[in-house]
């Protein structure tokens, strides 16, 4: 769910932050399910954003 995509990219933050210089690298990868991936993904850029 969204849910779950904005927690594990604040997870993935935290640990950029201890390990890469707060460097992150995100990749996106298809799926079958066009509505919920533009979801998913606007939830993972929102959390990127909010930092």
């Amino acid at each position: 769910t969204e849910d779950d995509f904005d927690w594990g990219t604040g997870q993935l933050m935290q640990r950029a932050t201890r390990h890469s210089g707060n460097r992150l690298v995100s990749l996106l990868e298809g799926g079958y399910d066009l509505q919920g991936l533009a979801f998913s993904v606007a939830a993972h850029v929102g959390r990127l954003m909010k930092g």
